[in-house]
């Protein structure tokens, strides 16, 4: 009997299934003739990474329209103009304001992250692959634990791997990643030159390091200045807060009255000055500074001032002194390193290199590299060499080494210069942004709590 009742039930439930299958069936037969029958073109389905990438050239455009190549920046500015509409008035002029401000110094924030990030991940590799190279393993291994020591440049080491197991060129598959040029290049000298893999990169490693110990001084030196720039920056909400302790309303006298949003336009509007104008002093402290720009050259002619030196000269030093070892000429190995350098710099090099090949006689030949403040203590080197018959490839290693010391003293004035200047927006800025919105606001509830409460 109960397994009669089993079956009936079972029954059932396939009629049940049977029938929602064919009601659904209907239903979708339905949709297909108001849509224009069975052979009608189906909808297609929604590309969100073509939408992504879409947004992502509107926002291009927009950046260049606006006269900036940063879309974050364009982006923040679009944003902040829309809430400044929407709010309409001095309020809504300074939330955009403050939005702008807020989203400017997070979008540096993330730069700098991603930098240093960046810089680590070529250290490491430049690291892997010079410890597999002293070991014994060959390119292919080595540029495989590169990929593996540094997962953001995986992708490029892997392919150069294979590149290296197919017998292919790696400087040219290296150079197609803009973190790998100074890796290609070393890569390129050791090949052309016919000097050890580990000399090139043991002065790529050395570089490396040298620039990694410098951003870790400089950074530990703005450290100070930042962070008091932030307690700045959030100095007047302190005086709301204070006030609106006491009993004074500030926040009332700021959002109800006329001159209430006169006194906070102008407080929000010092205060993101400040901000900014520190964040600027700040970045182009803990920048490398280059001498290639127009303007920098202009100003140093018009006032007489020096370029900042060329942070890659000692690196072609050191390529110039391996490529000396191993017996090539002077005007071969100064070749061979110049494209590591600014097009500048490189062009004198070049120009150099041809004086000598051509028979020139050195002192001669680096007497032009003399008027270069960077390239005279090359010159004086190589003069000195020429003359006294001592080793070239130790008198450049010596120098590398001597510049790159100079390059951390130059950046840890550059890092204290800008925290001195830093104390130009805590006066122009930062205390009448406090005065504005902290004081005068509570001053002002105080009195008319005092005035109201006599008879």
């Amino acid at each position: 009997m109960q397994g009669i009742q089993a079956r009936v039930r079972g029954r059932v439930r396939a009629r049940r299934l049977l029938a929602r299958h064919a009601a659904t069936a209907e239903r979708r037969g339905r949709l297909s003739n108001m849509s224009g029958g069975a052979g009608a073109p189906r909808r297609a389905p929604v590309n969100r990474s073509g939408r992504t990438a879409i947004a992502r050239r509107t926002v291009a455009r927009a950046a260049r329209a606006l006269g900036t190549r940063r879309p974050r920046v364009a982006l923040t500015l679009v944003v902040s103009t829309l809430v400044a509409l929407a709010g309409g008035g001095a309020l809504g002029v300074a939330a955009g304001a403050m939005l702008w401000c807020v989203a400017r110094l997070g979008a540096d924030a993330a730069v700098r992250r991603t930098t240093r990030l960046r810089e680590r991940s070529v250290d490491l590799a430049v690291r892997a692959v010079l410890a597999e190279i002293e070991a014994g393993a060959g390119a292919a291994a080595a540029l495989q634990a590169a990929a593996e020591a540094a997962p953001g440049l995986s992708g490029p080491c892997r392919a150069a791997a294979r590149a290296a197991r197919a017998g292919g060129d790696l400087s040219t598959e290296l150079d197609r990643t803009p973190d790998l040029h100074a890796l290609a290049h070393a890569w390129r000298v050791a090949d052309s030159s016919g000097a050890p893999l580990t000399d090139t990169l043991a002065g790529l490693c050395a570089d490396l390091s040298a620039s990694t110990e410098r951003g870790q001084a400089v950074r530990a030196a703005l450290a100070g200045p930042r962070s008091t720039a932030v307690l700045l920056g959030l100095l007047p909400i302190l005086g709301l807060v204070l006030g609106s302790g006491m009993g004074a309303r500030p926040v009332h006298v700021l959002l109800a009255t006329t001159g209430g949003h006169a006194i906070w336009c102008v407080g929000v509007v010092l205060d993101v000055l400040g901000l900014v104008w520190t964040n600027r002093l700040l970045r182009g402290a803990d920048a490398e500074p280059s001498g290639e720009s127009r303007v920098r050259r202009a100003g140093a002619r018009l006032f007489g001032t020096r370029l900042p030196p060329d942070g890659r000269l000692p690196f072609a030093l050191d390529l110039t002194a391996a490529a000396l070892r191993c017996g090539r000429d002077v005007a071969n190995a100064l070749r061979l390193a110049a494209p590591v350098l600014a097009p500048a710099a490189a062009a004198q090099w070049r120009r150099v290199a041809g004086l000598i090949a051509l028979g020139a006689d050195p002192d001669q030949a680096w007497t032009s590299v003399g008027e270069d403040a960077d390239l005279a203590p090359v010159a004086v080197a190589a003069r000195r060499s020429a003359k006294s018959g001592a080793r070239l490839a130790a008198a450049f290693s010596r120098l590398a080494r001597d510049l790159r010391a100079e390059q951390r003293s130059a950046a840890l004035a550059r890092a204290n210069r800008a925290g001195v200047l830093a104390m130009a927006p805590l006066g122009l800025c930062f205390l009448p942004a406090f005065v504005c919105i902290g004081i005068v606001p509570t001053i002002v509830g105080i009195a008319s709590g005092v005035l109201d409460a006599v008879p």
